[in-house]
């Protein structure tokens, strides 16, 4: 299940973003010859940037989007997922996903 907080909601509704989109990236481990498994993290963008979304939350004034392997995850280990406003600056975070991918 997806909660949006209500510090979320209001940058949300103060800036008219009817769509959000979660988005994996993956970094580089701390080894130095590359036998780390690449760290996947969860970015929240307010843009398209693939083909296959899915949308995992739905309300008449906002839509979550967010690409197979995070959308399977949220689906299949029915956690809290988070999306707050980040303390530090005016932006979304998303926390409370599984890796399982």
């Amino acid at each position: 299940m997806i909660v949006v907080s209500a510090s979320a909601r209001k940058l949300i509704e103060s800036n008219g973003i009817k769509e959000i989109y979660l988005e994996l990236r993956y970094t580089k481990g701390p080894c130095e010859d590359n036998l780390c498994k690449m760290i996947p993290h969860v970015d929240v963008s307010l843009s398209k940037h693939s083909n296959s979304y899915l949308i995992v939350y739905e309300e008449p004034d906002l839509t979550i989007f967010a690409v197979p392997p995070i959308a399977d995850s949220i689906k299949k280990h029915r956690n809290d997922v988070n999306i707050s406003k980040s303390g530090l600056t005016n932006s979304l975070r998303v926390s409370g996903i599984v890796y399982s991918f």
